[in-house]
């Protein structure tokens, strides 16, 4: 099992000696999806975070009929649905790997379990959240106030793999523009 990356995510946070990393790691388990598999799907309670060393994972909802996509998660990234893991309630959105994914994971209690034992992983639980707060800001920013072209152009500078493995249609779903029109932002850029 692979722990480098997400050691290497832990420390942008927090600084943890080796012997707490190590009773840190000891829940930590190895999990592979195939493209296609769902992580979770509504309306299960989410009962894990993910932390992403290999692939891209689709967050998505369904309603009457309709689906749409909020959130991409990339290798490097930790990923859950997060009201439902936080509140332990059944899920809104459906996550699923877009690609085949390796995955690093802790489930809800023993999460809990170490951030009671000590102090240094509440404050990477907080840090990390803070930092995912910062990134749903970000994304709203850019819904709300950038243009199409900006859009993509943001979206796609994530990770080189992007066009290779995102049909285009989620993606124009998840940047909040039409097919039609994220045709054309690529005519125009190509």
């Amino acid at each position: 099992m692979s722990l480098e990356k997400f050691k290497t995510y832990i420390r942008q946070f927090v600084q943890p000696s080796d012997s707490q990393m190590e009773d840190f790691l000891r829940y930590v388990h190895l999990e592979n999806y195939q493209k296609g598999e769902y992580l979770l799907q509504t309306p299960a309670v989410c009962p894990k975070i993910w932390f992403i060393n290999e692939g891209i994972a689709r967050h998505f909802f369904n309603y009457e009929q309709n689906e749409g996509t909020v959130w991409f998660s990339f290798a490097g990234d930790l990923l859950t649905e997060v009201y439902s893991f936080t509140h332990q309630v059944p899920a809104i959105h459906n996550i699923i790997a877009v690609t085949d994914l390796e995955t690093l994971s802790m489930n809800y209690a023993d999460l809990q379990k170490m951030y009671a034992q000590d102090a240094i992983w509440e404050r990477f639980g907080r840090l990390s959240n803070e930092e995912y707060i910062l990134k749903l800001i970000n994304r709203s920013y850019t819904l709300l106030f950038k243009d199409g072209k900006a859009k993509y152009e943001d979206f796609i500078s994530r990770s080189p793999e992007i066009l290779q493995n995102i049909p285009l249609h989620q993606i124009a779903d998840y940047i909040g523009v039409s097919f039609e029109t994220l045709s054309r932002i690529r005519a125009k850029r190509n």
